[in-house]
């Protein structure tokens, strides 16, 4: 299973299959998504390797962000800031939700939302989702305490990713 944070990331998207048809990996769909957190977990049949443990973030702990695209992975080092609970729109605009997140030090670029965070014993502690506009070397990541809201139920056989809107 992959954990996918920013649903609707791309402006013309008609959701989560969409995207995924766009980068040929139509067998990639979603089992689960929880439209507060802005998050989905996904299923790839032809996904065999081992699952990632998870575990609570804590301040100052260090790691890695894992991103990549285009046949490449990179490892980007990480520390965490502070804790913090972050509220946001959701994905249309129409409400406001509060997730449990992380101040980070990190050097994040566009296409890395979605990267998950390692801590320094191999385990997920979190997902990059945004970077300061204000500050350089400042990113914010959702905590891995929010993964329960899409992995505690899903439905192997796909449920739907929601309907967007122009």
């Amino acid at each position: 299973f992959q954990a996918e944070d920013g649903i609707r990331d791309q402006p013309r998207s008609r959701g989560l299959g969409d995207v995924y048809k766009r980068q040929a990996r139509s067998e990639t769909y979603p089992i689960s998504v929880d439209f507060e957190t802005d998050l989905a977990l996904l299923r790839d049949p032809g996904f065999s390797q081992p699952r990632l443990q998870t575990a609570e973030p804590k301040e100052k702990q260090r790691g890695s962000l894992i991103v990549g695209g285009k046949g490449f992975v990179n490892s980007v080092p990480v520390k965490i800031l502070r804790l913090l609970k972050i509220v946001i729109a959701d994905i249309y605009g129409e409400g406001k939700h509060t997730r449990s997140g992380m101040e980070l030090s990190a050097e994040v670029i566009s296409g890395d939302s979605g990267g998950p965070i390692i801590n320094m014993k191999g385990q997920i502690i979190g997902l990059i989702f945004s970077r300061s506009t204000i500050q350089d070397g400042v990113s914010y990541g959702i905590s891995s305490a929010e993964f329960t809201k899409v992995t505690e139920s899903y439905d192997l056989s796909g449920v739907s990713s929601g309907k967007c809107r122009e």
